[in-house]
């Protein structure tokens, strides 16, 4: 059963506290979203129109192309936290092709790509090389580091 906001209740004859109104969120959080994803323009668009403040995190790949969208295969079989567990390919926007979207649906963003942000694993502060690359070899660790971006996207239009 549920309870109207504002509306009094009880149980068990107890009085229970006002409800608390719902509204829409003043934001979201989307971390490692994208890369999980197939067709990712459906999700972008449902970001869009449940929020005009969107945190957004993601792999990408290295490319200044505004149309660029790279699938990346994967192995369903390997665990790992970085890649979709149902479908056998992983969406690497260009990160201008994330920002183009959002620029087209009249959102600003700022970008946070900062050294700060580096794990181990991954890299924000990458410069762009322009060679649709996926990852990085890492200077001063051994193996790979996965190419990624975190904005904040923003709109007034609401």
């Amino acid at each position: 059963m549920g309870v109207r906001a504002g509306s009094s209740n009880e149980v068990a004859g107890q009085a229970q506290p006002e409800s608390v109104a719902f509204s829409t969120p003043r934001g979201y959080l989307y971390f490692g979203l994208l890369e999980a994803i197939d067709k990712i323009d459906h999700i972008l668009k449902c970001c869009i129109n449940m929020s005009n403040n969107i945190l957004l995190e993601t792999l990408v790949c290295d490319s200044t192309d505004p149309n660029k969208l790279v699938k990346a295969p994967v192995s369903i079989t390997i665990e790992t936290i970085d890649h979709p567990i149902s479908i056998p390919v992983s969406t690497r926007p260009s990160p201008f092709y994330v920002e183009n979207y959002f620029k087209n649906s009249a959102f600003s963003f700022k970008r946070y790509f900062d050294a700060d942000l580096n794990t181990p694993h991954h890299i924000y502060d990458w410069e762009h090389k322009n060679d649709e690359a996926l990852s990085t070899v890492s200077a001063t660790q051994s193996g790979t580091r996965e190419l990624r971006r975190f904005w904040h996207f923003y709109s007034s239009k609401r």
